[in-house]
């Protein structure tokens, strides 16, 4: 399969630590991070 283009896709963790190691570290997706822990990622 070849994914051309993804519309919107939006987790909402009960813990945001596995997630965040996942997306952040593990795949190197570079987040702006916001209040309450809220993650963005623009250039994805």
């Amino acid at each position: 399969m070849k994914v051309l283009f993804i519309a919107g896709f939006g987790l909402i963790p009960d813990d945001l630590s596995p997630s965040r190691k996942l997306y952040a570290e593990d795949l190197e997706i570079k987040f702006n991070e916001y209040s309450l822990g809220y993650m963005h990622a623009q250039d994805v």
